[in-house]
């Protein structure tokens, strides 16, 4: 088998879950904040919690394993940050919104801590769809590519949980 049918196949799982169920709304945040993967980051929160984010971010992780540029405008998205013709003010409204991004509790979401905690995950982090399925190809065994997914992404979770923890203090 190709790479190209598993990619298909995991680009349209990940677009089903951030587009549905309310696929007939035209604003992008809404949509996502009530999607699939929205659900799925909410009632996952208690594992992105130990990251030092919260489930925006978490719903990011999860759409970045599309691909990696994919997580900055998934944040764009959570954060409702408005399309902008100037890249100064598009980037400005990120800053801002990440600046202003808050826990329930009123703590700050993006903290150095944390911040340093998402760049060891996507350091370590196997999230590509296209690495997973030629590492498939390229071995000839599914069962490779899946242990290899789920090493290096545990890995990748252990150390960035043991980064937050030891720079939050």
């Amino acid at each position: 088998m190709r790479t190209g049918p598993i990619i298909l196949i995991l680009s349209v799982v990940l677009w089903v879950l951030t587009t549905f169920p309310q696929y007939k709304e035209t604003n992008k945040s809404v949509r996502l904040q009530h999607s699939y993967a929205a659900t799925m980051g909410t009632k996952m929160e208690w594992v992105f919690r130990p990251m030092g984010v919260d489930w925006r971010v978490g719903v990011g992780l999860i759409s970045a394993f599309a691909a990696r540029e994919v997580f900055v405008s998934s944040l764009a998205v959570m954060f409702n940050i408005v399309e902008s013709d100037s890249p100064e003010t598009l980037r400005s409204g990120i800053i801002e919104q990440m600046q202003q991004a808050k826990f329930a509790d009123g703590s700050p979401i993006f903290t150095f801590a944390s911040v340093v905690s998402l760049l060891v995950f996507f350091m370590l982090a196997f999230q590509c769809m296209a690495t997973f399925a030629t590492a498939k190809q390229e071995m000839g065994s599914m069962r490779f590519a899946i242990i290899q997914l789920v090493s290096m992404n545990v890995l990748a979770y252990i150390l960035s949980v043991i980064t937050y923890s030891v720079i939050a203090i």
